[in-house]
């Protein structure tokens, strides 16, 4: 029996080593451009990666929009891009939600993203983009990040330089796809010279991104959380247990920086779930409920500047 079992070991490394890593190529690339000081830009919204739980970002701006707080400029990592682009090529965050709560996995993904990660990890095959890329472009009106009726600006990260990136000009669609490519789930992106992934690797909350355009209030949602604790049974609970506190630890540090934070309850919930509608109708409720608690404090802030 141990025999077989090494068998069958040294046999998935040889799968993976004759197996080449796939890419998603972008051939008309998007870019960032420097900022524009001759823009008055009162709020900054930050939106951080979320996985599944990126519907808590729509609650936040259905609260925004109660208290006619402006949002002059939204900054997105990975899910946060995600909602910001949906939010910014209409400025309707019914018809956001809405979107949401009626999707689910499948919409991106032909297999579950367990499947996806056991095949990257044997077969270096992660999940293709090309759905994903459809599915946006049947979901919004712009083409180019200039088309938007709200500025946005998505985060990426350089996998081979480690340093985070920004978009904010150009295509738009190309610029989400990267910044949504979750490592282990779906294939990076090449654009140009570049090979980017998920933008919340380096950048969960980014904020800092967001000072660069100087805005007079920046309000960040950190819609992370690092879930109940796990028992921690074998080294792939330790390796994901201990990937998960670095990223929450990284995303708090982020938060802090901002002038207002923004931290729904969502501990409950796996970021990975696929949740059924009525679970998505809570999250975007956790997001709506965290920001008129801070309602008052906005407002202070965002008119006193």
């Amino acid at each position: 029996m141990n025999y077989i079992k090494r068998l069958l070991v040294i046999t998935i490394c040889l799968l993976n080593v004759s197996c080449t890593l796939s890419y998603h190529n972008v051939s008309n690339p998007p870019q960032a451009v420097d900022y524009d000081d001759s823009k008055d830009i009162r709020v900054a919204l930050v939106l951080s990666g979320a996985g599944s739980k990126a519907i808590a970002h729509a609650g936040v701006i259905s609260a925004l929009e109660k208290h006619n707080i402006p949002i002059d400029l939204i900054v997105g990592s990975s899910a946060g891009s995600l909602v910001g682009l949906f939010y910014a090529d209409s400025k309707d965050i019914n018809k956001v939600k809405n979107l949401f709560l009626n999707t689910n996995r499948s919409t991106f993904l032909d297999h579950s993203a367990a499947y996806a990660l056991v095949s990257t990890l044997l077969f270096n095959s992660a999940a293709k983009l090309d759905k994903f890329e459809k599915f946006l472009h049947s979901n919004i009106k712009a083409e180019n990040f200039e088309d938007l009726q709200i500025p946005l600006v998505v985060t990426g990260t350089n996998i081979i330089s480690g340093h985070r990136v920004i978009f904010n000009s150009g295509p738009v669609v190309p610029a989400v796809l990267s910044s949504s490519s979750i490592p282990g789930i779906f294939e990076p992106v090449r654009i140009s010279d570049n090979t980017l992934i998920d933008g919340a690797v380096a950048s969960p909350v980014p904020v800092m991104q967001a000072k660069k355009f100087n805005p007079k209030t920046i309000i960040a949602v950190n819609a992370t959380s690092p879930s109940d604790a796990i028992d921690i049974y074998t080294a792939t609970d330790l390796l994901y247990r201990s990937y998960v506190i670095s990223y929450f630890e990284l995303a708090k540090l982020e938060t802090s920086m901002a002038d207002i934070q923004i931290v729904p309850d969502l501990d409950k919930y796996n970021w990975l779930e696929d949740f059924t509608p009525e679970v998505k109708e809570e999250i975007f409720q956790a997001g709506f409920d965290a920001t008129e608690k801070l309602i008052h404090d906005i407002k202070l802030k965002v008119y006193r500047r």
